[in-house]
């Protein structure tokens, strides 16, 4: 394969394997474990699962695409499935064989369906996974519901996406793979393992709210979640969840609607001693420490990239693939990760989070190293470095992120609302006539900074909480500032908490990708239950009833996200993942009505707002006892990852003790 070298564009070699036709018998609804046992010829193969009376025939269909691919190239196959049995049947999109080297999912798939018996469910758009050697039997999406005699045609469509940036790291990479269909599964056998817990009632409780746990599938199983019925089962409770997976060990935190399992991470696995207690303090593991490195210089060419490795016996982190630039100059690099000099590698690593409007070169960062962290973690980090603006409550946020400006007694005209001239802000009255008011009062919230009715900086003071105010911009009013922070925000900017966990996931779980659910969503619940002084008619009083409370203020058990923008998953545009992996909520942890079973014996990070008030945002976190409360976003607690098992069939072995847990192998 010969490897071609852009200046600003990867081009690739690219080849597909498709199945054409796939043909799918069946006898019964009830699968177990199976392997692949290939059998026939290269037009006619069939595959034997156990005892089980189901045959899959297929043609594949090899098609070169040339020497070489650019960013922008797609190509279209057609792939039917039958299933001539007399039951209803499930089966999921597989890769039977699978080579990628392009990198940061680039190279996607994605289907659309149609049906002999009116629709069918379309493959939403996967990325591709990333291998470094040929994988078999991976699992793309699934389960899909085919009825006997049903016949589905899906158009897929795989592309090399134009990302619109530099994409010279896929310089040289490749692709070949084979598509094909293998047996579906309602829910993961952990499911069952939960749903055993429940019924019994000792240990685990069913769930009847709301829920949305998968961007890509409508779910209707029966959610079971963590729960000892008195406090003399603590113990043997936990006891009973604990999985060994991707070599960690992690608890069991509740089921999905889609017949997955929450996983939450629980510390390094030991051989010949298993799984440490969550409250463990005389085990320590290395991991990622975050603290708040302040105000930090940038005044070179440096190397920034947004994605590192690291060296648990060095100490040292690895950029991947960094750029250099020059933050002096380039806003662009913030965001990113660097060793604050030319190098690559370093044992002190900067998160840039924002800039210092008041100089050039400085950047408020994080600074990680790699040191002893606590059993049940995997670091400390800032949910996010500014704790200014309600806008720092998400998991990611737009580029509107009005913070706090000063407290300072307003002394001026007062408006009830403003007009935008196009350059400038008119201060008026509700009936939007021209304010004369110098009363602030809970009608009239906005001021000029120059006292008067017209504006003449292009800004507007609006008063929120007693004497503190922030500024508006731009023509936006309070209305239109709340819907872009909080109800309809354009997630662009990650918070430090999203980077940190994204980061860990690409060193840790990217080879275990086959059975972490990718269209798991993880509610960053946004949506408000008091806009307090955030409104124009709102109080103007220095105390409570002046902040903004978000849904889970009053910590409601509701396990869903009303706004489409807080659906965190891999598969959503709107609040894009770059790897399936979150944090607990506070409503999953309130659940849980054990402060005993929660308990670590270190703050842990949730990713539940819980209210602004003066300057300071807050998100809620589990107190060392397990209680739950809140703290400004820039404290730098502890994290506990949380990741969804799929609904796939995978053997798994153990009894779900901290000795023996359960295996997923």
């Amino acid at each position: 394969m010969e490897e071609i070298k852009l200046e600003k564009k990867a081009v690739i070699k690219v080849f597909v394997l498709a199945i054409v036709i796939l043909t799918f018998s069946i006898l019964g609804v009830t699968y177990a474990y199976f392997g692949w046992q290939i059998e026939g010829n290269e037009e006619a193969s069939s595959l034997t699962l156990l005892s089980r009376d189901l045959q899959l025939e297929y043609n594949d269909v090899q098609i070169s695409m040339g020497s070489n691919e650019y960013p922008g190239w797609s190509d279209t196959k057609t792939i039917v499935v039958r299933n001539t049995g007399s039951e209803t049947a499930l089966y999921n999109f597989i890769w039977r064989e699978l080579y990628n080297t392009i990198q940061k999912g680039d190279l996607v798939i994605r289907a659309t369906c149609s049906s002999n018996k009116g629709g069918c469910a379309n493959l939403p758009e996967k990325k591709v996974r990333y291998t470094t050697d040929v994988v078999q039997n991976s699992y793309i999406h699934g389960p899909f519901s085919i009825a006997s005699g049903e016949t589905q045609t899906y158009t897929l469509t795989i592309e090399y996406k134009e990302t619109g940036s530099d994409q010279r790291y896929n310089n040289g990479a490749s692709f070949h793979g084979t598509i094909n269909i293998g047996e579906g599964a309602e829910t993961h056998p952990l499911y069952s393992v939960m749903q055993t817990l429940a019924q019994a009632g000792d240990y685990a409780s069913t769930y009847s709210g709301t829920s949305n746990d998968s961007y890509g599938r409508t779910g209707n199983k029966t959610i079971y979640y963590i729960k000892p019925r008195s406090s003399s089962y603590e113990s043997e409770l936990l006891n009973k969840i604990n999985v060994k997976f991707a070599g960690m060990c992690w608890q069991i935190l509740r089921t999905t609607d889609t017949g997955g399992v929450k996983l939450i991470y629980n510390g390094e696995y030991v051989e010949g001693t298993g799984c440490y207690p969550q409250t463990d303090t005389e085990h320590t593991h290395k991991g990622i420490i975050g603290t708040n490195a302040g105000s930090t210089g940038f005044g070179g060419m440096f190397k920034y990239s947004d994605t590192f490795t690291y060296n648990i016996s060095t100490g040292e982190f690895t950029l991947v693939n960094p750029i250099e630039g020059n933050y002096y100059s380039d806003k662009s690099l913030l965001r990113k990760y660097s060793c604050r000099s030319s190098a690559s590698t370093c044992t002190t690593l900067y998160y840039l989070n924002y800039e210092n409007k008041s100089a050039s070169n400085i950047a408020y960062c994080t600074a990680y190293t790699i040191g002893d962290t606590q059993n049940a973690q995997i670091g400390t980090s800032p949910f996010y470095a500014n704790y200014y603006s309600p806008a720092y409550v998400g998991y990611m946020f737009g580029d509107t992120a009005y913070e706090y400006v000063a407290n300072t007694a307003p002394s001026g005209i007062m408006g009830n609302k403003v007009h935008w001239n196009g350059s400038n802000y008119e201060l008026q009255e509700s009936d939007g006539t021209t304010s004369s008011n110098s009363t602030y009062d809970t009608n009239h919230h906005y001021m000029c900074n120059n006292g008067l009715s017209t504006c003449a900086d292009g800004k507007v003071r609006y008063y929120y909480y007693g004497n503190y105010y922030t500024e508006l911009t731009g023509g936006d009013d309070i209305e239109a500032a709340i819907s872009k922070m909080l109800t309809n925000v354009e997630n662009k900017h990650d918070s430090t908490m999203k980077a940190y966990l994204e980061n860990w996931y690409y060193n840790n779980l990217r080879d275990y990708e086959d059975y972490i659910d990718q269209d798991a969503v993880y509610c960053n619940d946004r949506s408000i239950t008091s806009l307090g002084g955030w409104s124009n008619t709102g109080p103007i009083t220095a105390d409570s009833n002046s902040n903004i409370k978000f849904n889970n203020y009053i910590i409601k058990t509701t396990l869903g996200c009303t706004n489409n923008t807080d659906k965190f998953s891999t598969s959503n545009t709107s609040a894009q993942l770059k790897y399936p992996i979150g944090l607990a909520t506070a409503p999953e942890m309130k659940l849980i009505n054990n402060d005993n079973v929660r308990k670590t014996g270190q703050y842990i990070w949730l990713v539940s707002p819980d209210y602004f008030s003066t300057n300071t945002v807050n998100e809620h976190y589990v107190f060392s006892s397990g209680g739950l409360g809140s703290i400004n976003v820039n404290y730098a607690a502890g994290s506990r990852p949380v990741i969804t098992l799929a609904p796939t069939n995978v053997p798994v072995t153990g009894n779900g003790s901290l000795s023996n847990p359960y295996v997923i192998n």
